[in-house]
């Protein structure tokens, strides 16, 4: 499909029990229990109970918990640099 504009990045917490990004993104890690994802220059990763993915597209996803343990935002690292597991 192709897209007449583009879409600006935008992270919707809502009732700190859902999470939706809308934007460009790439899917790091998922689990029962935890997302990361790699958004522009960041990276989002998300720990909870329970965690489903209500949607996921190109540039949309919203992620749902039982329960929010942590979010943590950080500016993304180096190429040469690894993330935690």
């Amino acid at each position: 499909m192709r897209k007449l504009f583009k879409l600006d990045t935008s992270v919707l917490i809502d009732n700190y029990t859902s999470i939706r990004i809308t934007g460009p993104y790439d899917l790091v890690r998922l689990s029962g229990t935890a997302c990361t994802i790699r958004n522009d220059n960041f990276v989002i990763e998300i720990t909870g109970q329970e965690l489903f993915i209500e949607a996921m597209s190109e540039e949309v996803a919203v992620i749902t918990f039982d329960s929010l343990g942590k979010m943590l935002v950080q500016p993304e690292k180096g190429k040469d640099e690894v993330y935690d597991a």
